[in-house]
């Protein structure tokens, strides 16, 4: 990227954007969990994380092996595709009220 494509008034946009995401919407979230993070994933984990706030580091959590959900989940909250025990069952017709009526 050379200076005469580059928008200052965007990167700024940007740098404000993740500073407030980080200070206010994370102070809501209890940890985030990425399942199944390839390379990619970890690569622009790497590159960012000097950037975030520890507090906001700690809660990220790059999960490549499913067992490892189960040092922060409980196996019954987890289906089993995930290594857990949860028998749940989606059905979005009348989860979401979209049953037939009579």
């Amino acid at each position: 990227m050379t200076s005469a494509n580059r928008d200052s008034a965007l990167i700024k946009f940007a740098f404000r954007m993740a500073t407030m995401m980080q200070d206010f919407y994370c102070e809501r979230l209890g940890n985030f969990y990425v399942v199944g993070a390839n390379w990619v994933y970890w690569a622009a984990f790497k590159l960012i994380k000097p950037f975030l706030a520890q507090k906001t580091r700690e809660k990220i959590k790059l999960i490549d092996r499913n067992e490892q959900l189960l040092e922060w989940i409980a196996p019954e909250n987890l289906i089993p595709e995930l290594g857990g025990t949860l028998d749940f069952q989606y059905d979005p017709k009348t989860q979401w009220g979209l049953a037939p009526r009579d």
